[in-house]
């Protein structure tokens, strides 16, 4: 009974990053359930609690500014840059000090992340460029995954190699630079 104590901790060590031993294909199986009960266990309830407690503190707020809560009434969304941007709709922004050149950037750059309505139909468009951008962000993201799944089976691991420079490595360093830069554009 005691083998089976003392395996049982080294079995909940080894379910991260690094472990202890190779994993045959049953073993992975496994702890991937086990990681599946894992984020089931602490992750989504820890979710849960915290989406309540923001709930219960917008609802405070809320009550303790009641001419605020009259304003939200009828918008869209309920929070400060919903209602100010439903207060500028069809406002036209000011002049760039730095030219005409600078708007028309702006608001290409506006039309790429999200799209505008079109005015005969009413529907929400976006141009070519930017439905790309999203499916490589989306291509990007699965590829990640994959990547990972392949560099922890150790037959393809070693067969690609640990020398600096590997594909994994040069995968990874393209993958941040492109998800930096596109967390810094917006």
């Amino acid at each position: 009974m005691l083998s089976r104590l003392c395996a049982h901790t080294y079995y909940i060590i080894s379910i991260g990053d690094f472990p202890l031993v190779e994993y045959g294909g049953f073993g992975r199986v496994i702890l991937f359930f086990a990681v599946l009960a894992a984020v089931g266990v602490v992750a989504i309830p820890s979710g849960v609690i915290a989406s309540g407690f923001a709930e219960i503190v917008a609802t405070k707020l809320k009550s303790a500014n009641p001419e605020k809560e009259q304003k939200l009434i009828g918008k869209k969304g309920d929070d400060w840059f919903d209602i100010h941007k439903e207060e500028l709709k069809g406002v036209p922004p000011p002049p760039s000090p730095l030219g005409p050149r600078v708007d028309a950037l702006q608001f290409n750059v506006l039309w790429y992340l999200e799209g505008k309505e079109d005015e005969t139909t009413g529907e929400h468009v976006r141009s070519r460029f930017s439905t790309a951008g999203r499916v490589l962000f989306f291509v990007m993201i699965i590829s990640n995954v994959i990547a990972v799944i392949c560099e922890s089976v150790p037959e393809i691991d070693k067969s690609v190699g640990n020398k600096s420079g590997n594909f994994f490595d040069v995968f990874e360093a393209l993958s941040v630079l492109y998800f930096t830069s596109g967390n810094y554009s917006q």
